[in-house]
């Protein structure tokens, strides 16, 4: 798997279980989970991307507008941030550990908008370079 082809990044991943890490980040400092003012147009450009095969950078840009309009009332940040690493982990899995943890910070980043598009196409080709790497060796 490379970052600049289409995938369903989205496919094994329902709405729900978003909700479900919300629900589980809010438990912890006993904050109420529930839904913010986005929270059903969010889940609703969630479940249509579902069936969608994206770029990185597309999967990371619906994410980027999912965190925007707040479909929690608290914790979106980490919640996205959480989610990306559940869905990157098949990637992260294939790179060193500087790599992917560069990875799972630049996505978590740039969906809160701490970095650019020009920040984050950087360490893109960075972690592409090594997956092509790495493709080129295997048997």
């Amino acid at each position: 798997m490379e970052l600049n082809t289409k995938e369903a990044w989205l496919a094994d991943h329902p709405w729900e279980t978003v909700g479900e890490i919300n629900r589980e980040l809010c438990a912890k400092p006993e904050t109420p989970h529930r839904p913010g003012p986005g929270h059903d147009s969010t889940r609703q450009w969630w479940e249509t991307a579902r069936q969608q095969r994206m770029t990185f950078r597309e999967f990371l840009d619906l994410c980027r507008r999912c965190h925007a309009a707040n479909p929690f009332a608290f914790f979106n940040g980490n919640t996205f941030a959480r989610v990306l690493a559940k869905i990157l982990e098949p990637v992260c899995q294939n790179l060193p550990s500087v790599e992917a943890t560069m990875l799972r910070n630049a996505a978590a980043h740039y969906v809160a908008g701490a970095i650019n598009a020009r920040e984050l196409n950087e360490v893109c080709r960075h972690v592409d370079t090594l997956l092509r790497q790495k493709n080129s060796v295997k048997p």
